[in-house]
């Protein structure tokens, strides 16, 4: 069970009354505050990190990453992370927002010529699965949490992972949706039509402002 306690003070000690098989230091994640742990303790976490409720995994990976940027840890700990989630199974969108954030902050600021390729393959391991699950095109009687995710997975996808066979689909797409006026029918979700569009004019496709603009709503 959770054990809470007041920090009102520099320092305190937290009596469990057990020793667990797994810590994790902000149960639930009700609590703002970032903590770091020793490393036989991250360890654990890390081997039990598919067993935890989605918000306390989301929250292993915003946590991580901000010890990153604060210095306490280095970016191999956030890779590592990223690497102890089963994303074949992850359907979470707390999830997949948690870690679309740090891969957006990982391009921005490690990423470079180098290393490009085999962050496309990190992006493609995180985020191809469930993309390739939810496909492009809304299905009847989803929930809205799948179209968000949809829009979210496809469009950091496209814009981080640099996938071939995602771009060679998109475009195709793109004119489908514009042939097609859009709306009830359309091959796509018009969450994901910016991305088809964008796709399409990079290959050559004819489209216009008004075409993009018209995707946004």
């Amino acid at each position: 069970e959770p054990v809470c306690a007041l920090l009102d003070g520099p320092r305190t000690s937290v009596a469990l009354p057990s020793c667990p098989s797994v810590l994790v230091p902000n149960a639930g994640e009700y609590g703002y505050y970032r903590y770091d742990t020793d490393e036989p303790t991250f360890v654990k976490l890390l081997a039990k990190l598919n067993t935890l409720a989605p918000a306390e995994r989301a929250g292993v990976i915003a946590n991580t990453w901000a010890l990153v940027l604060g210095g306490r840890r280095g970016s191999e700990d956030v890779l590592r992370v990223l690497g102890a989630i089963d994303w074949k199974k992850e359907r979470s969108r707390v999830v997949f927002e948690a870690a679309i954030s740090v891969l957006e902050e990982l391009e921005q600021t490690l990423v470079d010529e180098r290393s490009r390729k085999d962050f496309g393959k990190l992006v493609s391991r995180v985020l191809g699965p469930v993309v390739k699950e939810l496909g492009t095109a809304p299905r009847a009687g989803e929930p809205m949490t799948s179209s968000l995710l949809r829009a979210a997975a496809v469009g950091a996808l496209f814009d981080l992972g640099d996938d071939a066979a995602l771009a060679k689909k998109l475009g195709p797409l793109g004119r489908a949706y514009l042939d097609q006026g859009g709306g009830a029918g359309a091959p796509l979700d018009a969450d994901v039509a910016q991305k088809a569009l964008e796709m399409l004019a990079a290959q050559g496709g004819a489209i216009g402002a008004e075409d993009l603009e018209r995707a946004k709503h």
